[in-house]
């Protein structure tokens, strides 16, 4: 009964009903495990959340390039020295994370939000604010779909750098989930940078008793706004992840991503005479250690390395974090 009336969006009666097998017939563990996942899958809070703060390391916070220097040209050769702020800097940092969901109907829509600062020690901070709303519908003979819209602001330093606007259309069948995704991206300041992204990919997802593996690849089309360095991008993307719940609850994550882009114009004609052609990849390490309510302490590991026909674009930045994060229910 108390399934049914979660099913039926009755969450505060599936509660009492729940609270009435637990105190008046002590039912034996399993059927307590039962229980508690249903509350957490089938009847989940209106409000669900979670915050966290991090304390990090950045080798290169800037994500400067390897070098400092460069001689570039063709009709007018030219010698470029970048200035100390352009170049790899690392830093410590802090960083806050609150995120906070809500079914706003049946299990048929739900909006969540998502706030972030991130601030160096002796460089600029960032800010970002997303807000999404989900659209999920189960058809039979197709699978479930999901419709999303979001919005995002990024801010440097105070300043405003960056709003996305996307949209994305997604179809899950067994495994497999096919996904149709479309950005809008502005940048305030530098408005040559604009553009729109439209990707396309693939997941495969396998299941075990503690495990979990999943799989991604995709493509892309970047149409850039007049005036961009290297005009229109196109490319692949990919990603492998991999999640082992171990003893006391502990998950060990490892993750793989992989991007390859190529500029369709030159970089910057008379000067840069190259087409951008870029390969970019991370990895990432992470361990989970649950405590009590639901707060767990989190240490991750990041290589991100970034190869680039054009000299100065490339760079290589590692980052090791130990987070702490509390969930939110109410």
């Amino acid at each position: 009964m108390g399934v049914l009336a979660c099913a039926r969006g009755e969450r505060e009666e599936a509660e009492r009903i729940f609270r009435y097998i637990e105190r008046h017939f002590e039912p034996p563990a399993g059927i307590k495990a039962y229980i508690e996942a249903q509350r957490r899958a089938v009847c989940p809070p209106p409000w669900q959340g979670s915050v966290s703060l991090a304390l990090g390391y950045s080798s290169n916070a800037t994500r400067g390039p390897d070098l400092t220097a460069y001689r570039l040209g063709v009709t007018v050769p030219a010698e470029i020295t970048l200035a100390p702020h352009q170049r790899a800097q690392p830093d410590y940092f802090v960083e806050a994370v609150g995120h906070l969901d809500s079914r706003l109907g049946p299990g048929h829509l739900s909006a969540y939000a998502n706030l972030r600062h991130h601030q160096n020690w002796s460089l600029y901070d960032e800010d970002w604010i997303g807000l999404h709303y989900h659209i999920q519908r189960h058809w039979p003979p197709l699978g479930r779909a999901v419709m999303s819209l979001g919005h995002a602001w990024m801010w440097l330093g105070g300043q405003a750098y960056a709003q996305v606007l996307s949209g994305e259309a997604s179809l899950q069948r067994g495994p497999l989930r096919y996904t149709l995704q479309g950005k809008q991206l502005h940048y305030p300041g530098a408005s040559a940078y604009d553009g729109h992204i439209l990707n396309v990919y693939l997941d495969y997802s396998l299941n075990g008793g503690n495990w979990r593996l999943r799989g991604r690849m995709g493509g892309f089309a970047d149409d850039a706004h007049a005036g961009r360095p290297g005009g229109d991008r196109k490319g692949w993307h990919s990603m492998l992840y991999f999640a082992y719940a171990g003893q006391r609850a502990s998950v060990v994550e490892a993750s793989w991503h992989h991007e390859r882009a190529r500029s369709n114009d030159v970089y910057f004609p008379g000067l840069i005479e190259l087409r951008r052609h870029k390969r970019a990849h991370r990895l990432e390490l992470a361990w989970t250690l649950p405590k009590y309510d639901g707060e767990a302490w989190r240490i991750s590991l990041v290589h991100a390395r970034g190869l680039d026909s054009i000299p100065f674009l490339t760079y290589r930045q590692t980052e090791i974090v130990l987070s702490w994060v509390r969930p939110l229910s109410w």
